[in-house]
């Protein structure tokens, strides 16, 4: 009967160790994934930057690029005008 007793008692430390090995592997298996998703927003974090300034500098060349064609267009039209007045 001691036998018996020392069985059960065997299994059931063997059970709590188990369950205590699942629960740290599935903790560590945790934070590996906070650690892996904390980098990922930083990542995240770093390109929406970089997105903004690239974003910010092409949209400052498209009006610089606006600008120029005006003046452009002004330029010519002057430069046909001085043309027209010419030959009248």
């Amino acid at each position: 009967m001691g036998k018996t007793i020392n069985n059960i008692v065997k299994k059931a430390n063997d059970k709590c160790k188990t369950t205590l090995q699942a629960k740290h592997k599935s903790l560590a298996e945790t934070e590996n994934i906070k650690a892996e998703t904390a980098k990922d927003l930083k990542t995240q974090s770093m390109l929406s930057n970089l997105c903004d300034s690239v974003l910010a500098k092409n949209h400052g060349l498209y009006l610089k690029h606006e600008e120029t064609m005006d003046e452009e267009r002004l330029f010519r039209k002057k430069l046909a005008d001085e043309c027209s007045a010419k030959m009248t």
